[in-house]
């Protein structure tokens, strides 16, 4: 358990959630200032992953301003204004996945209903249903008028690539997966008005962070790393990514340990694991994002699930069929989640990108709506992704240990390249 006092900083400050609200026992202000000044003073032995050293630092003002008062979306321009209460209409045969989604978003506390004599203000987004793979429907909330307002703001998420760095030979593992991750953010009062829906002749507002934000997964990450710190400035190596996390030590006694610590600090925090996916027994082989780390064998590979559906999706494409951009952007996206455990896999993308840069206008990339004929030069350069030899093989654990510089330059007349003094041209 962790001592009182770290526990009375973040588990009744950084996270409210529904019944799960705790009430700081001291004022929001001088817990703050706590954060602020005295539990980021020591390094960390482990820094965050996609910030150096973030882990020692203060957290950024915007987060302190999440803590007292609840995020404040962060528009780039003047706020959208309303245009009228905009309704969520689906086909009356498939009302009744709204229905539930409303009724259980209501009894998590992620959403409010809009007094009718406030519903005539605001800005509102509708819902739509998309296919799920078992066959169900998914209701998903149309933001994108909504996120062209807000800032663009840079943030880098963990990857495969710092994953591979960080794990040490002999590693224990265990991961976890928190429950309704982004609903333990909320909203601020004065914001709520800008993420409305309304569906059945009710109007409702989202009180947490909701699916679809463009700025979720950052805002999410930045209050995750700050509340996990006191347990990295204790030695665990956590690696998080939304609310998938990865644990790392190198004993299984360590981990369990290690894993009473984390659980105790989420329980306090009010965060909840969802133990249906997540793996708590400690292992030296672990599936995490979609890749196999093994420590005994110091590799780390594409799950199986994954590098089937890349050869299965490769071999669809036949000589003189044509198919949709979005189909290629598909093979594309696989084939870039994959690389990183893939033996040279950014070198085995290149020949589709450069067979498909001719063939299709820049504009269409973005709706993805023309059709684009195989040829026998698309066959080739899909060659590599149908062989499972190659996506079993993986790739070695640990930090790049030989470096080769490769200078090239080019132009529209020709290219050059020199690597270790051994020039190579070409037209």
């Amino acid at each position: 358990m962790l001592g009182a006092e770290v526990d009375v900083f973040y588990v009744k400050s950084v996270v409210q959630t529904g019944s799960n609200l705790l009430v700081p026992t001291q004022p929001i202000a001088v817990i703050a200032n706590k954060i602020k000044h005295k539990h980021f003073q020591k390094e960390s032995k482990f820094p965050l992953p996609n910030t150096k050293g973030a882990s020692s630092q203060p957290p950024e003002p915007i987060i302190l301003g999440i803590i007292k008062e609840g995020y404040s979306l962060q528009f780039a321009r003047r706020p959208p204004r309303f245009s009228g209460v905009v309704p969520t209409s689906v086909r009356s045969k498939d009302a009744h996945v709204l229905r539930s989604e409303v009724l259980t978003l209501l009894g998590k506390g992620a959403i409010e209903m809009v007094h009718p004599a406030q519903s005539e203000s605001g800005f509102y987004s509708r819902y739509f249903l998309v296919p799920k793979r078992d066959g169900g429907l998914r209701p998903i909330l149309d933001l994108r008028l909504l996120n062209r307002a807000l800032m663009r703001r840079p943030f880098k998420m963990l990857n495969l690539k710092q994953i591979l760095s960080h794990i040490r030979p002999g590693d224990w593992f265990i991961s976890l997966d928190l429950k309704d991750a982004y609903f333990h953010i909320q909203i601020a009062a004065h914001h709520r008005r800008f993420l409305r829906f309304a569906f059945e002749g009710v109007a409702y507002q989202y009180t947490v962070l909701p699916f679809g934000l463009s700025l979720a997964p950052r805002t999410f990450t930045k209050c995750m790393d700050a509340a996990i710190v006191p347990l990295r400035q204790k030695g665990i190596r956590i690696l998080n990514y939304l609310d998938d996390w990865l644990i790392l030590a190198q004993s299984e006694t360590e981990l369990l340990s290690h894993k009473a610590l984390l659980l105790s600090h989420l329980e306090c925090l009010g965060l909840r694991v969802n133990l249906t996916k997540s793996a708590l027994r400690p292992s030296r082989q672990i599936s995490f994002l979609g890749a196999i780390f093994d420590s005994t064998r110091s590799r780390a590979m594409v799950v199986p699930e994954r590098a089937l559906a890349i050869r299965q999706l490769a071999s669809s494409f036949q000589i003189r069929a044509r198919h949709p951009l979005k189909k290629f952007q598909r093979m594309l996206g696989l084939m870039a989640s994959a690389s990183p455990v893939l033996e040279l896999g950014l070198l085995h993308m290149r020949p589709l990108q450069r067979w498909l840069k001719p063939r299709v206008p820049p504009h269409a990339w973005r709706h993805g709506r023309c059709r684009v004929k195989v040829d026998q030069a698309c066959v080739r350069a899909l060659v590599p992704w149908k062989d499972p030899r190659w996506m079993e093989r993986g790739v070695p654990l640990g930090s790049v240990c030989r470096r080769k510089v490769v200078t090239t330059d080019a132009s529209n007349k020709g290219w050059g390249a020199l690597c270790d003094g051994s020039p190579a041209y070409g037209l």
